[in-house]
């Protein structure tokens, strides 16, 4: 009994360790981009979500929206879909699993985060994507910023 209540407590504190250790940054605020030839200045937080939903497939100027995602790990699209959807990375998950097995779309591209993102929108006039808010530079536009 001695001995499971050792163990217990060195992995309590193991893991009160670990996470000590653990650079835990906080959320910053998202900035919604488009290529910088995209007509379009600002978009609504539900427009943004339609999107992303698959709801919607265009920008407002009737021009196909590609859209891009953070990895499905990162606090990025933790904090982008629960602003924009008010839905989980799980619930989300979901619903694209459902969309694409029964044919009725295919989930945004995934890239390795704010960089991989810029690049993709600057390098194409119809793409859409989300970067923390420091990361925004000339070679995309922002058309929404969320409050976090």
């Amino acid at each position: 009994m001695k001995f499971k209540f050792n163990l217990s407590v060195t992995m309590v504190l193991s893991l009160i360790t670990v996470m000590a250790q653990a650079q835990i940054k906080p959320p910053t605020r998202l900035a919604i981009v488009v290529n910088v030839n995209n007509p379009t200045t600002t978009m609504s937080a539900e427009e943004i979500g339609d999107l992303y939903l698959h709801r919607a497939t265009h920008f407002p100027n009737a021009k196909e929206a590609t859209l891009i995602d953070q990895p499905v790990n990162s606090v990025t699209y933790e904090n982008f879909y629960r602003e924009i959807t008010h839905k989980t990375p799980g619930q989300i998950q979901g619903y694209w699993s459902r969309l694409v097995f029964t044919g009725k779309g295919r989930p945004p591209k995934q890239v390795a985060g704010n960089a991989e993102v810029k690049k993709m929108v600057s390098g194409n006039q119809g793409n859409l994507g989300y970067v923390e808010e420091t990361a925004l530079d000339k070679t995309v536009k922002p058309v929404l910023l969320l409050n976090k």
